[in-house]
């Protein structure tokens, strides 16, 4: 029997590399002509090359990625990172590599290399929309407010139809109570892109923030002629109806509806709970009311409802203590609905201890 000694072992392994290396060149051979190069970074004038330098670049880098990738399913990880810094070293404008190699970055804990190639990227290709939302990703939690005003208004110059960073801007005007701001933002966003829903329905919630109630309900019901299926406008159009107390047969048909598209959501559940209360059918408010405020971890909002139905019920003790679990889980942005808890309590135990 033949001994396998240390010394094949080694050769083996060279041997396996070699026919590994060789059948990646062999791969890259065949597609290179018809391949996209992963150089796809900012377009910058470049050093005319002939078609033979072009291709033995792409060739090039195209081999460095797809080693990479070969070293990463082998769990080859500071191998792979090597082979991308390679490869980002001939092409630093790729965002393709940039973005494998930051996400590598951060899988091995080294989320400062990450940030680092993310900002020089972005200071190499000022343009590059890619690069400005990872950059964006990578860094939400530490930027400032205005440094994220800035480079979501920058991508809207670069793209200025581009739905969530509408969204995403109007999401921080109204944070800081700028609702006029955000109803402009979303009005010009629709007039882009007039059947998108998702900007449709952050306007319609926007202009009911802005006391454009009317306006309001014809967004939603816009929403629903798109998509009949939009639990989210349903619920909406639906609550909106109930909470001015019109139209209460249909506010229940709609948020039915919505609620058998999603029959989980704790938010169509407290509709359909806030709804039947409307409608003076108290012990149904309860019954939706209670899985709401159950599946909510008693929301404030919801457990107002809740408390104001065990009033109806009368059961001021589940409504008392409902109510102060409510004002338990409110925050700095519910003062108005806190404030109001509180008078309902004060009023509802001064009536148990009479």
């Amino acid at each position: 029997m033949c001994m396998i000694t240390q010394n094949n072992l080694l050769l083996l392994k060279y041997m396996k590399q070699y026919i590994v290396d060789i059948c990646l060149v062999f791969i890259l051979l065949i597609i290179v002509t018809g391949c996209t190069p992963v150089n796809q970074g900012a377009v910058k004038p470049k050093p005319v090359q002939n078609e033979s330098d072009n291709i033995k670049e792409n060739l090039s880098l195209n081999y460095l990625f797809l080693k990479s990738r070969f070293q990463i399913k082998n769990n080859q990880f500071n191998e792979a990172i090597k082979s991308l810094q390679h490869a980002l070293l001939k092409d630093p404008d790729s965002y393709i590599l940039t973005h494998n190699l930051i996400y590598l970055y951060l899988n091995q804990k080294k989320k400062n290399q990450a940030f680092i190639l993310a900002e020089n990227f972005v200071k190499q290709n000022p343009d590059n929309i890619d690069g400005l939302m990872l950059l964006v990703y990578l860094k939400q939690n530490s930027l400032k407010e205005e440094e994220l005003i800035a480079i979501f208004k920058k991508i809207l110059l670069l793209d200025p139809a581009n739905p969530n960073i509408i969204i995403y801007l109007a999401a921080i005007y109204e944070k800081n109570g700028k609702y006029e701001k955000a109803v402009h933002l979303l009005q010009n966003g629709v007039e882009q892109s007039p059947e998108n829903t998702s900007l449709l329905f952050r306007l319609g919630v926007m202009q009911d923030k802005t006391d454009l109630k009317k306006a309001s309900l014809n967004t939603m019901q816009k929403i629903i002629k798109i998509d009949p299926e939009n639990a989210n406008a349903l619920n909406y159009l639906g609550y909106s109806y109930a909470e001015q107390g019109i139209l209460l047969d249909k506010a229940l048909e709609l948020i039915k509806k919505a609620h058998k598209i999603k029959p989980d959501d704790f938010a169509i559940i407290d509709s359909l709970g806030w709804v039947y209360y409307k409608m003076g059918k108290y012990q149904k408010a309860v019954k939706f009311l209670e899985k709401a405020a159950s599946l909510s971890s008693f929301e404030i909002v919801i457990s107002d409802h809740l408390g104001d139905a065990y009033q109806k019920t009368n059961q001021p003790d589940k409504a008392l203590s409902t109510y102060k679990k409510a004002i338990a889980n409110g925050s700095k942005e519910d003062k108005k609905i806190i404030l109001k808890l509180n008078a309902k309590i004060n009023a509802l135990q001064k009536k148990i201890n009479e």
